[in-house]
This record gives C-alpha cells, structure tokens and sequence, in this order.
C-alpha cells in the first residue's frame, strides 16, 4: 500500500510525543457522544431509507464531559475530526488526506466493517484490540447492502455465532489481531475488514487517506446502467455483470442473497414490521444518457476494474473484485426495478419456497 503519512511519524519518539499522552481537556468542557448498555457501535448512513435489521445497534446521543468517559457504567463512543489542537498537518503527507479522533470507554467496540480509503490507525491513551480480515471474508460477516444506512457494515457479531447469520460460523481467523498501545499504530487498506475493541478508556488517531483502489472501484460504480428492457430486466442484467466475473452469475448472487438480504427478510418478518417493505433510490439514471455507446462503456468498466484489481493486490483482489460487483449488480437490480429492494429475490425467486417444497 502506498505510504499516507511522512516517514518521521512512524519513528517510536515522535508517535510517543505526538500522541502518548493526549490531554482530555483539549477536547472542551463538553462532547456529544454515543451511549449504549451494549458494547458494538457503527454510524448510520442518512437518505437511505428504514434502518431495518440494525435496531441491535441503536444507541443515545448524550452530551457528557470527556471526564466521564474514562469512569463509565456503560458504553460510551465519540469521533470527530481533528480541528486546531494538534499539529497532525506537519505529519501528514498525503493529499486529501484527513485525521479522526476516537474515544471510548471500556469494551467499547467498533462494529466489523470495511472502508473506501487507506487508513492508519494510532492509539494514544488505553489499550485497543484490532482484529483484520481480508476483503474474501465478505461472506461470513453479513454484510449490509450498500443501499442499507449500515452499508459496509457487518450484520454479523464477530464473537457470538447465532443462527440468524449462518454463515458467519465460516469465518475465519483474522491475518492480524494485535493489542494496540500508546504510541502503537497500524495500517488497514481500503476494502480489508477491521474490529476494533477498546480494553480500556481508549483515545484514538487516524489518518483516512485516498485509496487507487477504491478510486478506481468508483468508476466502476459511476458507470452508466446499462438499458435493461421491462421484460428482460434479468437476463440483461445476468449478461453485463458475467462480462466482470470469475464464476457463475447465478451462483454469485445467490451468495450475495443469502449473506446480505435473508437477515434483512426474515428480521422484517420476525419484528412484524407494519406496511410493505422499504424501497430506497438507486440514485442512477434508468436510461444512458445521449450518445452512449454500449461496447465503449464496457471497456471503460472492465478497465476501471482491472485498475482497482491491481491496486488491491493479489491477496485481496477476488474479494475487492465481489465487492465491487455486488455493489454494481445492487445498482444495476434497484435501477432495473425503480427502486425495489426485493430485485434480487425477484431475480432468483422464493427461494425459500423452492426449498420447503423440494
């Protein structure tokens, strides 16, 4: 991965000066934070429609003193970007780079999840467990769908396998789990799944830096939508996305239904939600604008591809190259139906129903 940050600032002395003893009083008298009597935490998306299948992760926004943090009865978390108290600018060598503080109480935990942009992540105050997956174990974790408010993010609780995520019992050993200290710092690339559990009253730092790979994956993304005819919506859709995949498109996203949207229908039907199930915008044109040509745009995905493939490395490009696809073939299924969070389960069929019958 490319270097985010100058090489001074891996030097023991200065990552011990620089951030071993954060003063608490430079955040103010006040923060606004998140409480929960349980320990996972993740933001929420806006504009993106009903939060189904998260209420687990919801949690209050309380106004409390940075002093009360450190002696919490119950689980407290806090970011925010980093303005005027730090000279982290001198250290940061990256353009478009960009620095966060996280705090937490004791066993406050960063829910697994995966980011677009290379990140660097300090400890300052406390001791952090970090665990880190590659971008392959996709599957086991659940993901949310990238339309969902929690995109990006696990369904799946890392540690307590239930029978609500069957595929989670599938996931294998993290390729690093290490227990951060002050002045200790790591390195996670865009698309790598990371956990991040605080042992302690825990102040960290990290610099979000732009990823090759997930700059190129955007272009992919930003793609026009092919024009998919009513009444051959799926075979169309089948066609463009087997033009970008290794392996059989049906098989593909069965996968992608099972791990990502099956959590979220039977969640809708254990909690009796009221009402039809929510519809989000695929926020893409339906038709390609004027003067597209077909051919020309396919060679511009295919090569935005190759460019994210080969930027991600070896080790993570089958993983990068089914994130990115499930995302496109997301906004391909909701541009195809105007909006239907069901297109994949209309796709493939009840497939739950085929089961019990067969």
């Amino acid at each position: 991965m490319r270097r985010v940050i100058s090489s001074r600032w891996f030097e023991p002395s200065v990552l011990r000066h620089e951030v071993g003893a954060f003063p608490l009083e430079s955040l103010g008298a006040s923060i606004t934070a998140k409480r929960s009597r349980q320990p996972l935490f993740m933001y929420a998306e806006t504009g993106r429609g009903r939060d189904v299948g998260a209420g687990r992760f919801d949690c209050e926004i309380v106004t409390v003193s940075p002093a009360e943090l450190v002696a919490a009865d119950q689980y407290y978390y806090y970011t925010a970007p980093i303005r005027g108290f730090s000279n982290w600018e001198e250290l940061v060598s990256t353009r478009g780079a960009y620095c966060s503080i996280w705090v937490g109480s004791r066993g406050s935990t960063t829910q697994s999840h995966y980011d677009v942009a290379d990140n660097v992540l300090v400890q300052s105050v406390g001791r952090k467990r970090v665990r880190v997956w590659s971008p392959g174990e996709h599957g086991p974790f659940h993901v949310f769908p990238d339309a969902h408010p929690r995109a990006r993010k696990a369904q799946a609780d890392v540690d307590t396998p239930t029978d609500r995520f069957p595929l989670r019992r599938r996931l294998g050993q993290p390729v690093l789990d290490v227990c951060l200290g002050p002045g200790d710092a790591v390195r996670i690339p865009a698309f790598w799944f990371h956990h991040c559990e605080a042992l302690d009253f825990s102040v960290s730092f990290n610099v979000f830096a732009p990823s090759e790979a997930a700059l190129a994956a955007s272009s992919v993304l930003g793609s026009s939508v092919p024009l998919f005819e009513e009444d051959d919506w799926k075979k169309a859709l089948s066609s463009e996305l087997a033009k970008l995949l290794d392996r059989d498109v049906t098989g593909f996203l069965r996968d992608i239904d099972d791990s990502r949207f099956e959590p979220l229908r039977a969640a809708y039907e254990r909690d009796d939600e009221s009402g039809p199930p929510p519809t989000f915008s695929s926020k893409r044109p339906r038709s390609p604008p004027p003067g597209y040509n077909p051919k020309d745009e396919e060679a511009r995905r295919s090569l935005a591809l190759g460019r994210c493939l080969d930027n991600a490395g070896p080790a993570a490009a089958p993983g990068v190259q089914e994130l990115v696809l499930a995302h496109l073939a997301e906004l391909w299924g909701l541009a195809a139906t105007q909006g239907d969070v069901l297109w994949i389960q209309r796709m493939l069929g009840d497939r739950r129903q085929a089961t019990s019958s067969s």
